[in-house]
């Protein structure tokens, strides 16, 4: 077995070797087998690891197998899958498989946890499209246009799945959802925040309206203000993170991946829309990232003061007053901005703002150390500056109007109002409770992070230095920091 297909093996193995483990653990309501498994659930599970074995068997054969004889295997199905009516034909009927299995799963096992069929059924059904389909198989050059049509394709499948969602009320959190909806239908009609309202029944501080509501609110007025066009208008405003999900895929790893991480993302617009202000989090962390990395590609040339010559386009280096650097003023402070008024969403998302500051830092430090000398990073200036625009306008509009309710939160959910051993056993519950969630509600999404997180770690290319350091970061300070685990 080749080195590059080792990481695919041992991934299957451990996958599945959790997706038995979990079922191992289940009692049937009716059991029929050792007391324990009904007969039903036990074909299930023979299934399972059938699936298991033989989808280990054939990455070992086809890893160890030359082009050629690959291709003689394959026999009249390499031919036939060349063709981009087959291709096309078989993506489309896995894809209409998976989706109608996530949206109407048969209730023919009914004692099995659904999520973990469907998603075994699911990873089984793009190995299967991968390995037979696309593995080895000539890499045709379409034209943009096509890639377009096909976006566009994937893109409306997408909207009409969410869409499905947005007229079923979820079963998580669903009260919550209704606290802020009726803040967000108060400033359409009333044109307050519900702060005003609420403290004149109720005498209490009050939560910390986030400024998201008002824009909500705003788009309520022109579409309606019903529950179902208050999800809406979140989904609309969700859509403002696409264009730069594209873009920072298009500088990292290429347009098609751009391409596929839009569309990825279109699926998961419709969570989004159900959790309160959370939206704008994303919104502003992905223009963040955007400037971030728009700004790392502009390189300005300064002139030599003494003989009036650009200095060559080596690298970033320091030659007496020559200087050739990578520093644009305006997209660092953009990115510290935007990731600074991702707290607009939710306070704390000012994890993602210390990842960033540790990422600035640490480029600083590093600048240093290969010139050999002190001096002042303008990016980080220009980060920081952005980042103190974004706190002052955060403590203008919610701290200064309403300062007691403002100290009441911080003291009531700051971590100083825990001791070392309960933020401890708190930690100890977000882990808990985050892998409880991810397996019960989207375990291939787990899944499809952890796959991201390992090969990040093997590649380590910029950008995924990038995305795994937020990634750690923004968890270490989640379990060092939370109180508890939100569940959306």
């Amino acid at each position: 077995m080749t080195r590059a297909r080792l990481p695919l093996f041992v991934l299957w193995f451990a996958m599945f070797g959790c997706l038995l483990a979990s079922l191992l653990n289940h009692h049937s309501v009716e059991p029929a087998v050792a007391d324990r498994y009904s007969t039903t659930f036990m074909l299930g599970l023979i299934a399972v690891c059938g699936v298991c074995l033989g989808g280990a068997a054939s990455i070992l054969t086809l890893a160890r197998l030359s082009d050629d004889r690959f291709c003689r295997v394959l026999g009249i199905f390499g031919r036939w899958r060349e063709r981009a009516v087959v291709r096309v034909l078989l993506t489309l009927i896995a894809g209409s498989t998976m989706t109608s299995m996530w949206l109407r799963f048969p209730d023919i096992l009914q004692d099995v946890p659904h999520p973990y069929l469907r998603f075994c059924a699911s990873v089984a059904i793009l190995a299967g499209i991968y390995f037979g389909v696309f593995w080895r198989a000539d890499d045709p050059m379409l034209r943009p246009r096509i890639w377009l049509i096909v976006g566009g394709l994937c893109a409306g499948a997408g909207v009409v799945i969410t869409l499905t969602y947005l007229t079923r009320i979820p079963p998580l959190d669903t009260l919550d959802e209704l606290h802020n909806y009726i803040v967000q239908w108060t400033y359409a009609k009333l044109g307050l925040l519900g702060d005003g309202v609420y403290r004149q029944m109720i005498p209490l501080p009050q939560p910390i309206y986030d400024s998201p509501h008002i824009v909500v609110g705003l788009l309520l007025r022109w579409i309606g203000s019903d529950f179902w066009q208050a999800r809406f208008a979140r989904l609309l405003l969700s859509c403002l993170a696409l264009p730069f999900i594209y873009n920072s895929g298009k500088i990292l790893y290429g347009r098609r991946t751009g391409l596929f991480a839009v569309v990825i993302a279109f699926f998961y617009l419709a969570p989004t829309s159900f959790v309160r202000p959370d939206f704008a989090v994303g919104i502003m962390l992905s223009i963040g990232i955007y400037a971030y990395l728009k700004a790392q590609q502009i390189t300005h040339p300064v002139l030599n003061l003494k003989n009036f010559t650009t200095p060559p386009p080596l690298r970033n280096t320091v030659r007496g007053s020559q200087t050739r650097f990578t520093f644009s003023p305006l997209l660092h402070y953009v990115a510290g901005l935007m990731i600074g008024l991702g707290g607009e969403g939710h306070p704390l998302a000012y994890r993602f703002g210390l990842a960033f500051g540790l990422i600035y830092g640490a480029s600083w430090l590093r600048r240093m150390w290969e010139r050999k000398r002190l001096f002042i990073d303008g990016r980080l200036i220009a980060f920081g500056l952005g980042g103190f625009t974004a706190l002052l306008i955060y403590v203008s509009i919610h701290l200064l109007p309403g300062w007691e309710q403002g100290i009441h939160f911080a003291q009531s959910y700051a971590p100083s109002a825990r001791t070392a051993s309960e933020q401890a056993d708190a930690a100890m519950n977000i882990i808990r409770r985050q892998i409880e969630v991810w397996l019960e509600t989207s375990p291939i999404e787990a899944w499809i992070m952890l796959v991201a997180v390992i090969l990040a770690g093997l590649r380590m290319g910029r950008g995924d230095r990038l995305i795994l350091f937020i990634f750690l970061v923004s968890e270490v300070l989640m379990v060092a920091t939370y109180g508890y685990y939100r569940a959306f």
